[in-house]
């Protein structure tokens, strides 16, 4: 993970705040539609909302 980590500081390295708002901006969008896309399949259970429901009362 920390090797990860470093290879995208030393990419990022140099990067101007012009360029960081556009890769922040593309990164955030693409993210958006994954999650959207995502969002249409999530489905609730009865056992999933009961558990959530009680839950708020302990």
């Amino acid at each position: 993970m920390e090797e990860e980590i470093k290879r995208y500081i030393d990419a990022l390295d140099g990067i101007s705040v012009k360029d960081w708002n556009k890769l922040k901006m593309g990164m955030d969008r693409m993210f958006e539609e994954k999650r959207k896309e995502l969002d249409k399949t999530i489905k609730s259970n009865s056992i999933d909302v009961e558990k959530i429901i009680l839950s708020q009362f302990e």
